[in-house]
């Protein structure tokens, strides 16, 4: 081994990624952290409540509303992991769609 790689600071391991949430039309919104639970779902947390989760479907993301897996409710597929994430942290009506 060489000295370089030695010396070399480590990156630190990726266990959750934060996202902007915020949308033009409905305002600002808080950074929602996504946590992975496997290799295609995702935990949604925004502060220290989860929100949901949200699963790959095919070509789009299934929407979960719940805090608990077991227990959460599907509330439909979004097109885009953006507009997933932003109507689980939002509060709109289970059902709705925001456009």
């Amino acid at each position: 081994m060489s000295l370089i790689a030695e010396t070399a600071p480590q990156a630190p391991a990726r266990t959750a990624s934060t996202m902007r949430t915020g949308h033009p039309s409905l305002g600002r919104a808080p950074e929602a952290v996504l946590i992975p639970i496997s290799l295609t779902c995702y935990q949604v947390a925004l502060a220290d409540q989860v929100k949901g989760y949200i699963c790959v479907k095919g070509r789009e993301w299934e929407c979960f509303a719940g805090a608990h897996m077991a227990d959460a409710r599907s509330i439909g597929t979004r097109a885009s992991l953006t507009v997933a994430i932003r109507d689980l942290v939002t509060d709109i009506p289970h059902g709705l769609t925001a456009v």
